[in-house]
């Protein structure tokens, strides 16, 4: 058995195992992440905190650039029931960055909490989404 591992055209005369299975794992697997880049959209994401305020209701406010079109919004991870109630464009004098102050109907919340809210935006397929930051 030394012999063999000692010779050159003995050990290049013998051939790899399984080599078929291999390659069919390799395309299978391969074809799979095809698919699913195809199939499967995702979001964009915009992470930002807001504040809340009660009175009689409670309103959550936080700012988002103007360039954002939310479609889902989450508030410290859990989709809950919420109503827009004002949305006004405003301008940092300072930098000329343009945002909206967004102001949120929930009950969910109590007076005086900051909340992490998370907007979802731009919903598009995954193939298309590399296709964008490569090109």
């Amino acid at each position: 058995m030394i012999e063999i591992f000692n010779n050159k055209e003995a050990f290049l005369k013998i051939k790899p195992k399984n080599l078929l299975i291999t390659i069919i794992s390799i395309l299978i697997i391969f074809g799979g992440l095809i698919t699913v880049s195809i199939k499967i959209k995702v979001f964009d994401n915009y992470q930002t905190k807001g504040y809340v305020t009660c009175e009689n209701v409670c309103y959550v406010t936080t700012m988002v650039p103007s360039n954002i079109d939310y479609d889902l919004v989450y508030f410290n991870n859990k989709k809950i029931n919420y109503k827009l109630v004002n949305k006004d464009l405003k301008v940092d004098q300072d930098s000329f960055i343009s945002y909206y102050e967004l102001q949120f109907l929930t009950n969910e919340f109590q007076d005086k909490e900051i909340v992490e809210i998370n907007f979802y935006y731009n919903k598009q397929r995954i193939i298309k989404k590399i296709k964008e930051k490569m090109f």
